[in-house]
């Protein structure tokens, strides 16, 4: 197996797929966060999110940490979009490296099966010229 092969194949195995990481944590848009930021102070379950900030913020700060928070989100699908890209390509240039080393054999067997090929017309040219001779040498002995 060949080095970009089985580097492929570790990677379609390890972990969980890029697709999974863009599917599952969508980062929230701008009202969804200014929603979530209206309800910061209640009973019990304020807001989604809310219980990882301290309970004496004012309402300003936790909407001030919630924008920084879908910033920071924003951020984080951004980089794992480019690093997905960068996984995409790394894998179409594996593929390209592979198919090119493919085509190479084939060109390398072609070539071969070009030169058998001018050999054996040289070899029929030359038994029919060879011929051609013969012929017209009994030919014009025989009559």
């Amino acid at each position: 197996m060949t080095r970009t092969r089985s580097l492929r194949k570790t990677r379609q195995t390890k972990g969980p797929k890029m697709d999974q990481f863009l599917s599952t944590t969508p980062a929230p848009t701008a009202p969804e966060a200014n929603a979530s930021a209206v309800n910061t102070e209640g009973s019990g379950g304020a807001s989604p999110g809310s219980e990882d900030f301290p309970s004496g913020l004012s309402s300003e700060s936790v909407s001030f940490l919630r924008e920084v928070r879908r910033m920071i989100q924003q951020d984080v699908q951004e980089e794992i979009r480019k690093v997905g890209s960068d996984v995409l390509a790394e894998d179409r240039v594996s593929r390209l490296e592979d198919d090119n080393k493919s085509l190479g054999e084939q060109v390398r067997i072609m070539a071969k099966t070009i030169v058998e090929l001018q050999a054996r017309v040289e070899y029929q040219e030359n038994y029919i010229y060879c011929s051609l001779n013969n012929f017209k040498g009994t030919n014009s002995k025989g009559i």
